[in-house]
Formats: C-alpha cells, structure tokens, sequence
C-alpha cells in the first residue's frame, strides 16, 4: 500500500514537471509572428524576379540563336558518324 501510495505521488511529481518544462520552454520561446509572413514575401519577390530574368532572357533572339545552333551541331554530328556514344 505504501509503495503504490509513492507510485502515485512520483507520477504526479513528473506529471507536474513535465507541465512546467513545456510552460518555460513556451515562455522562453523567441517570437516569430511577423517573420514567416517577412520571408514568404522576400522569397516570392526573388521568385518573381528571377522568372521575369528567365522569361527575357527565354525570349531573346541570341538565346533561340543559341540554341538553333547546339541543336544543329549535334544532328550535324549525329548524321554524319561524327559523334559516338
């Protein structure tokens, strides 16, 4: 009787501990209300720019020159036997 009586008195203890490790680790936290809301516009800003960069540099002359020719020297070097993988 007395060992279950100190069973109950120990699982309440740490209980009550426990309670209180959460309550100061809350408190103690470092508030970030306004931070999440800061960088989810900071990353959409650079998204969107680095999309607008993209989209002109996709649509530029030199680019589809670029690649208009990349892709004609490797046909050229496909169907002459020039290339072998």
């Amino acid at each position: 009787m007395m060992n279950t009586k100190i069973n109950n008195m120990l699982t309440s203890a740490k209980a009550r501990l426990y309670m209180l490790d959460a309550r100061i680790r809350t408190l103690t936290a470092e508030p970030e209300e306004g931070a999440a809301t800061v960088e989810y516009a900071a990353v959409t800003v650079a998204a969107v720019s680095l999309g607008g960069i993209l989209w002109t540099i996709l649509k530029s002359k030199e680019f589809k020159a670029l690649v208009q020719k990349i892709f004609t020297t490797i046909f050229n070097a496909i169907t002459t036997g020039a290339f072998s993988a």
